[in-house]
């Protein structure tokens, strides 16, 4: 019995030591996060940039409550967003977004939004007089209470919809081979040809769970291994990057080294 009481202080104990019992809830990577309203707040005016949640977001079991703000990654999309002139820091958006999940951490990978202005107020109207008139009823008339609902609905801004050039600066890569290494104090994907030319430019990899995978191998091993994956290359400020979807280490048998 004294073994079982001291097993149960030794329990709570490093409980205690360890901080709190309940994590923050965290979504799944490669979520499809839709209609998703909140606010774009900023540390700086160089970033990084932040929607604040004005409604959960639910995954299964998973609920992230109002008011948690997530972290926006670099994309051409953000960059859209950014430079929108009708986006205005009290300016409500809705966005359709990929989740990200990287040491313990979420992400959005911005895809689509929308400005909303604030409600629409209806303005006010001087008294009208009372005129008798012969009693009419107009089976077509809208009602008072959906005029008042109507009048008080946000406005979407067309202008902030995407263009197609802007869609097409995100290109999907797949089965490309590489692996990844720090440049800079930043994860790069290097490509690999094989003793042929890669034909790309390393590029930056963004925060997501395909690249946690991959330093989980490498810190394992000896590394740089390489690796095949799949992704999405994007742009944000005339900086690539590259958001990856898959992972898969690829064995070379010793003939190449990796």
């Amino acid at each position: 019995m004294n073994r079982i009481h001291y097993l149960m202080a030794w329990g709570i104990g490093l409980l205690i030591s360890t901080g709190p019992a309940f994590a923050a809830p965290l979504l799944r990577d490669g979520l499809y996060a839709r209609s998703v309203l909140g606010r774009i707040v900023a540390e700086s005016d160089t970033g990084p940039w932040f929607l604040q949640l004005n409604n959960e977001v639910k995954d299964h079991n998973t609920v992230v409550p109002k008011g948690t703000r997530m972290e926006l990654l670099p994309c051409a999309m953000l960059e859209v967003l950014l430079d929108d002139a009708k986006v205005l820091p009290e300016t409500d958006v809705r966005i359709w977004a990929k989740v990200s999940l990287y040491q313990g951490k979420n992400y959005l990978f911005l895809m689509n939004y929308v400005g909303l202005s604030d409600p629409v107020k209806t303005p006010s109207q001087d008294p009208v007089p009372d005129v008798v008139l012969p009693a009419k009823v107009d089976r077509l008339e809208i009602p008072d209470a959906i005029k008042k609902r109507a009048a008080e609905q946000r406005v979407v801004h067309a202008a902030a919809q995407p263009t197609e050039a802007t869609i097409l600066t995100n290109r999907t890569l797949i089965n490309r081979l590489g692996y990844v290494t720090t440049q800079n104090e930043q994860k790069v994907f290097v490509f690999d040809g094989l003793g042929y030319s890669a034909g790309d430019a390393p590029i930056e990899v963004l925060p997501c769970e395909a690249l946690e995978r991959i330093e989980t191998v490498q810190n394992l091993g000896v590394g740089p291994y390489r690796f095949s994956i799949a992704g999405m290359t994007t742009t944000f400020r005339g900086q690539p990057y590259i958001y990856l979807q898959r992972a898969m280490r690829v064995f070379s048998h010793g003939n190449f080294g990796g």
